[in-house]
């Protein structure tokens, strides 16, 4: 398992957009030396910002070594408020990469959402590293109705994730969930850019969303390809999947060289997007 994980790192650094695959190996053979010996917490740099690892993650790794975890859709992500100002809901902030690069703009609102408490802890500590009084946490899930909801804990922080009610798990803890729609209710927020990457509880969430989904431009959901995902995004007035490629500035049908989530775009958000020089292009 290790070595295919290696492997399967080397293959990302390899794809990824965002740093040449020499100093990628070199940095990410520098962090499983790391690893090995337990050299651990260590900080590491991340565009503008600082990341405080307590302990080895898949996310932390890609971090380190690509210097940036989603090269294109953060870009797009920190675009899209620098362009046209707004607010970022990071759902399943995890320990903070997103909202840290969007919150990179001074000018942003970001509210970040993590249910994990280890995870959570994780994600404050790095906002605060990193001075981003503009950031928001809250140490809670969104679902598609408000209530207790099991999660699984073991492994990576990374893969945590809500549990269907009839799912069996060896090690879960009990997390608080709510709605979008009622965040953005109580708090009077109501979102640019939504990032939802939630494990397999996408669809909860955007269930729970009728009216902060109306607000959003564009919805960058991880799960699209289970079923109904892109049936819901479509009924909620977004068109896709697409797959941003920030070089060209370009909407593409066909994934980055390493695959990052999808984007939807809202039908009446088009044209905010080309005139920003952005184009949606379908493949020949």
């Amino acid at each position: 398992m290790p070595g295919r994980q290696f492997l399967n790192s080397l293959l990302q650094i390899y794809r990824s957009d965002a740093v040449r695959f020499r100093e990628g190996v070199w940095r990410h053979i520098g962090w499983e030396a790391r690893r090995l010996v337990g050299r651990f917490p260590v900080e590491v740099s991340f565009s503008h910002s600082r990341i405080w690892v307590e302990e080895p993650s898949g996310v932390a790794a890609l971090v380190n070594c690509m210097g940036v975890y989603d090269y294109n859709n953060m870009n797009l992500v920190r675009l899209i408020l620098e362009r046209g100002g707004g607010t970022f809901f990071d759902v399943g902030a995890n320990i903070g990469s997103y909202s840290l690069y969007a919150s990179e703009n001074p000018q942003a609102r970001v509210l970040a959402f993590e249910p994990h408490p280890k995870a959570y802890q994780a994600l404050v500590r790095n906002l605060r590293l990193n001075n981003r009084v503009m950031v928001q946490a809250f140490p809670i899930g969104l679902s598609d109705a408000s209530g207790k909801r099991r999660m699984a804990s073991q492994g990576d922080l990374a893969t945590s994730r809500i549990l269907k009610p009839d799912e069996v798990a060896t090690d879960t803890l009990l997390v608080d969930c709510t709605t979008l729609d009622a965040v953005c209710e109580e708090l009077g927020a109501w979102p640019t850019v939504i990032k939802i990457d939630v494990e397999g509880h996408e669809q909860e969430v955007l269930k729970g969303a009728s009216s902060a989904s109306a607000s959003a431009l564009v919805i960058l959901v991880e799960d699209s390809g289970r079923s109904g995902t892109r049936d819901l995004l479509i009924q909620k007035g977004f068109g896709g999947p697409w797959y941003f490629h920030f070089a060209s500035g370009e909407f593409r049908e066909s994934p980055q060289r390493r695959p990052e989530d999808p984007v939807y775009i809202r039908d009446s958000a088009r044209s905010v997007l080309m005139d920003w020089g952005l184009r949606i292009v379908r493949d020949a």
